[in-house]
């Protein structure tokens, strides 16, 4: 067919319609945006299914942690830190939501911890601790009536829970202060025995009394019921310690024995059940 406007010198293209520049641009972003939407809904639904699908998992007990084991202690641990206690604190979190850090964190904060790792292996926790060895711990009650239990580690002081005080108790020489005092001031009264009972050089001063020191080594334990001298509970600790190496009955009887200390006498107690 003859395109007789062409032939005829009719210029076509001047009456043919095109799309402005604008328009074209327009529709060029338009396309561009749904891309970017359909893109960005397709990621929106990837993480709702991730989400949904972790949430799923950590509802089924199938995936919870069923036991945790703790190594490096040789099996001796205070009660705070024991197996069943450590299981309390991860009762019903699931392996896919337990981060071991957090649990690491708060053994780290405890304070007979010197060193923890704790490593998750499937269904269990694998729990590695070093611990302190307090050097004396003791008890009181404050002014406020509250009783509190504390731990001498690395030379001072720390506040410890009164299971672990029992605990230790059977193994490291305890003080009871026998009544109610500020805790600083008690705590004071602490890290004197303890200097007495751990040092070679005795500080000056007195005990106010009503003052108890449990010796477990030794199977002894030492009342102080009136003021008393610093000099002369080393006096009395060095003949406990003395009797102790000898082949004698004496002060290290593994039955216990219960003292009375005065300034001027040690005396054993008659008839007493107490420790």
């Amino acid at each position: 067919m003859i395109d007789y406007t062409y032939t005829a010198g009719f210029d076509y293209d001047t009456v043919r319609s095109f799309p402005s520049n604008e328009a074209v641009r327009e529709r060029k972003a338009s396309r561009s945006f749904s891309m970017v939407q359909k893109m960005t809904m397709a990621l929106l639904i990837f993480v709702a299914s991730c989400a949904l699908l972790l949430l799923t998992l950590q509802s089924i007990p199938f995936f919870d942690i069923q036991s945790v084991d703790i190594n490096g202690t040789a099996g001796a641990v205070p009660p705070s830190l024991s197996v069943p206690s450590l299981q309390d604190k991860v009762s019903g979190a699931s392996i896919f939501s337990f981060a071991p850090e957090h649990l690491n964190a708060k053994l780290m904060a405890h304070p007979l911890v010197r060193l923890s790792e704790v490593e998750r292996k499937q269904h269990a926790l694998s729990v590695s601790l070093s611990l302190h060895t307090p050097d004396m711990i003791m008890e009181g009650t404050g002014t406020d009536g509250q009783t509190y239990q504390a731990a001498r580690i690395e030379g001072r002081f720390i506040e410890i829970s009164g299971e672990d005080y029992i605990y230790l108790s059977q193994m490291i020489p305890s003080v009871s202060i026998e009544k109610k005092m500020g805790i600083e001031l008690a705590l004071g009264e602490g890290e004197q025995i303890a200097e007495v009972y751990l040092g070679s050089q005795v500080p000056s001063g007195n005990l106010d009394g009503n003052i108890s020191l449990h010796i477990p080594q030794y199977h002894v334990s030492i009342d102080v019921r009136e003021e008393t001298s610093l000099n002369r509970l080393h006096t009395a600790l060095q003949l406990i310690r003395l009797d102790s190496e000898s082949d004698g009955f004496g002060y290290a009887s593994p039955r216990g024995i219960w003292y009375d200390l005065s300034q001027q006498s040690l005396v054993e107690k008659q008839n007493t059940n107490r420790r």
